[in-house]
Protein backbone atom coordinates (compact mmCIF):
# COMPACT_ATOMS: atom_id res chain seq x y z
CA UNK A 1 0.00 0.00 0.00
CA UNK A 2 1.56 3.40 -0.60
CA UNK A 3 0.41 5.04 2.22
CA UNK A 4 2.50 2.86 4.45
CA UNK A 5 5.31 3.42 2.61
CA UNK A 6 4.70 7.61 2.54
CA UNK A 7 3.93 6.69 6.26
CA UNK A 8 7.29 4.68 6.77
CA UNK A 9 8.96 7.59 5.01
CA UNK A 10 7.66 9.98 7.23
CA UNK A 11 8.45 8.41 10.70
CA UNK A 12 11.89 7.34 9.63
CA UNK A 13 12.75 10.60 8.70
CA UNK A 14 11.36 12.12 11.71
CA UNK A 15 13.34 9.67 13.54
CA UNK A 16 16.36 10.70 11.04
CA UNK A 17 15.58 14.55 12.20
CA UNK A 18 15.52 13.94 16.03
CA UNK A 19 18.84 11.83 15.57
CA UNK A 20 20.56 14.61 13.67
CA UNK A 21 19.37 17.46 16.60
CA UNK A 22 20.85 14.95 19.11
CA UNK A 23 24.33 14.64 17.43
CA UNK A 24 24.51 18.60 16.53
CA UNK A 25 23.83 19.01 20.21
CA UNK A 26 26.77 16.85 20.65
CA UNK A 27 28.60 18.99 18.04
CA UNK A 28 28.19 22.18 20.19
CA UNK A 29 29.06 20.60 23.20
CA UNK A 30 32.34 19.51 21.46
CA UNK A 31 32.75 23.15 20.12
CA UNK A 32 32.28 22.53 16.73
CA UNK A 33 29.28 24.44 15.46
CA UNK A 34 30.58 25.92 12.41
CA UNK A 35 31.44 22.78 10.63
CA UNK A 36 28.00 20.97 11.50
CA UNK A 37 26.08 23.64 10.33
CA UNK A 38 25.57 21.86 7.28
CA UNK A 39 23.58 19.41 9.50
CA UNK A 40 21.13 21.97 10.57
CA UNK A 41 20.40 22.68 7.03
CA UNK A 42 19.55 19.11 6.68
CA UNK A 43 17.12 18.64 9.73
CA UNK A 44 15.46 21.60 8.17
CA UNK A 45 14.83 20.69 4.94
CA UNK A 46 13.97 17.52 6.55
CA UNK A 47 11.57 18.81 8.47
CA UNK A 48 10.02 20.70 5.33
CA UNK A 49 9.46 17.58 3.35
CA UNK A 50 7.19 15.96 6.17
CA UNK A 51 5.56 19.19 6.25
CA UNK A 52 5.23 19.10 2.10
CA UNK A 53 3.92 15.22 2.48
CA UNK A 54 1.78 15.53 5.40
CA UNK A 55 0.11 19.00 2.93
CA UNK A 56 -0.76 16.24 -0.12
CA UNK A 57 -2.05 13.60 2.33
CA UNK A 58 -2.61 10.30 1.47
CA UNK A 59 -5.33 9.36 -1.24
CA UNK A 60 -8.09 7.28 0.12
CA UNK A 61 -7.10 7.64 4.01
CA UNK A 62 -7.92 10.06 6.39
CA UNK A 63 -5.22 11.16 9.24
CA UNK A 64 -5.80 13.51 11.74
CA UNK A 65 -3.33 16.06 11.86
CA UNK A 66 -4.66 18.41 14.50
CA UNK A 67 -1.76 17.87 17.22
CA UNK A 68 0.47 19.20 14.93
CA UNK A 69 -1.28 22.16 14.09
CA UNK A 70 0.86 25.06 15.16
CA UNK A 71 3.84 23.17 15.93
CA UNK A 72 6.68 25.51 16.74
CA UNK A 73 9.35 22.98 15.48
CA UNK A 74 10.28 25.46 12.16
CA UNK A 75 9.97 28.29 14.51
CA UNK A 76 12.63 26.75 16.60
CA UNK A 77 15.01 25.68 13.84
CA UNK A 78 14.88 29.32 12.31
CA UNK A 79 16.00 30.56 16.28
CA UNK A 80 18.60 28.09 16.36
CA UNK A 81 19.55 29.64 12.57
CA UNK A 82 19.93 33.14 14.29
CA UNK A 83 22.16 32.13 17.21
CA UNK A 84 24.60 30.17 14.32
CA UNK A 85 24.45 33.52 12.58
CA UNK A 86 25.39 35.09 15.51
CA UNK A 87 28.20 32.83 16.37
CA UNK A 88 26.54 32.42 19.42
CA UNK A 89 27.05 29.01 20.48
CA UNK A 90 26.54 29.03 24.15
CA UNK A 91 23.19 30.10 23.25
CA UNK A 92 22.47 27.50 21.12
CA UNK A 93 23.58 25.04 22.98
CA UNK A 94 21.13 26.07 25.71
CA UNK A 95 18.28 26.70 23.35
CA UNK A 96 19.23 23.10 21.60
CA UNK A 97 18.46 21.32 25.08
CA UNK A 98 15.46 23.68 26.65
CA UNK A 99 13.62 23.99 23.74
CA UNK A 100 14.59 22.38 20.14
CA UNK A 101 15.27 18.79 21.26
CA UNK A 102 11.85 18.78 23.21
CA UNK A 103 10.18 20.10 20.87
CA UNK A 104 11.26 17.53 18.31
CA UNK A 105 10.49 14.82 20.32
CA UNK A 106 6.78 16.26 20.77
CA UNK A 107 6.55 16.80 16.96
CA UNK A 108 7.79 13.12 16.43
CA UNK A 109 5.24 11.67 18.63
CA UNK A 110 2.56 13.56 17.29
CA UNK A 111 3.79 12.29 13.99
CA UNK A 112 3.17 8.99 15.68
CA UNK A 113 0.19 9.33 16.97
CA UNK A 114 -1.00 10.63 13.47
CA UNK A 115 -0.58 7.40 11.87
CA UNK A 116 -1.78 5.08 14.49
CA UNK A 117 -4.91 3.89 13.03
CA UNK A 118 -2.83 3.43 9.80
CA UNK A 119 -0.38 1.33 11.97
CA UNK A 120 -3.22 -0.94 13.25
CA UNK A 121 -4.65 -1.72 9.79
Amino acid sequence: MEENGVMDGVLSLAETVLEGLEFLLNRLEDGHALDSIYLLEDVQAAVVSIGNALEKGLPGVEVDLSGLQGTPLEEELDRMWQLYKQDNVNDAQREMQARLLPEARRWKKELEKCFEPLRLT
